[in-house]
């Protein structure tokens, strides 16, 4: 009687070798995590001693760290470093597995993932901002986000801007505004190149310093609608007088009128431009200092050239009007080559031509 020849076997426990080496796929160990999560659950839920209690629940922290990982990897590309994201996740789940009661809640995950989120979601809305928007405008980008997905999923491609106005109730200027909060995350940095040649300026470079130029660029777009609202002659002065330096009898020729009548032109021209401004904020009043028990009010200080019995003279009393004052009468003086004597009274003849000119 023959005996069979040995079995060969090292090819079948070659195999059974590499099948248990290959990697467990995500579905396997989500499946073993929640079924040795519900097992800690149950334990926790019988248990009454203390010690036993608080290991069990540091398990269920070491078990569940894969999953606060999984949510902390939602957030990424938002500025944010993905070793922060984790922590806040960790955080969350921490404090999720301490807070946990398994007498009112049968399931872990169910208690722990919103409270991760949360961890998360407030991460960003306190810390993840480099420019912080206003709360309103926050909501506002979390509900266009929502509203965007929403949309691509029912018109198969990416929705307007007035279609997402009119999704949300909102005004479309808000809704681009929300769009573009992304950058108050990460803003562009000063030496990021503005194009893709290697000798490319900077972003830095390309903005403006803090020379006077810059500083009347505001002045300029007030002044540009107000300016287009003068006559064609209007516009002439202006140009000769304020951008070429023109003097008035120089714009007088130009013009073909006298120099009293450019004169009045000109402060005609400005009158029309400050009424198009609107009117000038008016500086806060100071407030009087109380009057202290058993002193009499004191009475308001007179001129010492004036007697107080006779009426303010309004040619040299700048209380009565802006345009009276004497020191404006000298400056509009100089600007005309008008000679008057440092310390000596105006003449009458220059208090006529400057009420002829205003």
């Amino acid at each position: 009687m023959t005996t069979p020849p040995p079995t060969d076997t090292s090819h079948n426990d070659g195999g059974a070798a590499s099948a248990a080496a290959q990697p467990k796929s995500h579905d396997v160990q989500r499946r073993e995590r929640d079924e040795r999560t519900a097992a800690l659950v149950a334990r926790l839920r019988e248990c009454s001693d203390p010690t036993e209690d608080a290991s069990i629940r540091h398990e269920l922290i070491a078990i569940n760290l894969p999953l606060a990982r999984l949510l902390a990897r939602r957030y990424r590309h938002r500025g944010e470093s993905q070793d922060d994201l984790e922590q806040v996740a960790c955080v969350g789940l921490t404090e999720a597995a301490h807070r946990f009661d398994p007498v009112l809640a049968h399931s872990f995950h169910s208690f722990c993932v919103p409270t991760i989120l949360g961890g998360l979601r407030r991460h960003f809305r306190d810390r993840g901002w480099t420019v912080r928007p206003p709360r309103s405008m926050q909501e506002l980008q979390h509900a266009t986000h929502r509203a965007q997905a929403e949309l691509e999923r029912q018109l198969d491609r990416s929705p307007t801007i007035g279609e997402l106005a009119t999704h949300l109730d909102r005004d479309p200027e808000d809704i681009t505004e929300a769009l573009t909060l992304h950058s108050c995350y990460s803003p562009l940095r000063l030496d990021l190149p503005v194009g893709p040649e290697r000798d490319a300026p900077t972003l830095g470079e390309l903005l403006p310093g803090g020379n006077a130029e810059s500083g009347a660029v505001e002045a300029r777009v007030m002044l540009a609608s107000a300016v287009r609202s003068l006559s064609e002659r209007d516009k002439r002065i202006v140009q000769l007088r304020f951008f070429h330096g023109l003097t008035q009898r120089e714009i007088a020729e130009d013009i073909g009128v006298t120099q009293m009548q450019v004169s009045r032109l000109i402060a005609r021209i400005l009158n029309d431009l400050r009424r198009s401004l609107g009117p000038l904020e008016e500086p806060p009043t100071q407030l009087a200092a109380p009057r202290q028990p058993g002193r009499p009010d004191p009475s308001p200080q007179r001129p010492r050239h004036q007697p107080p019995n006779n009426p303010p003279d309004p040619r040299t009393d700048p209380r009565t009007d802006p345009r009276t004052d004497p020191r404006t009468v000298r400056a509009w003086a100089a600007t005309q080559r008008i000679v008057i004597p440092p310390r000596g009274r105006i003449p009458k003849r220059v208090w006529a031509q400057y009420e002829a000119a205003c």
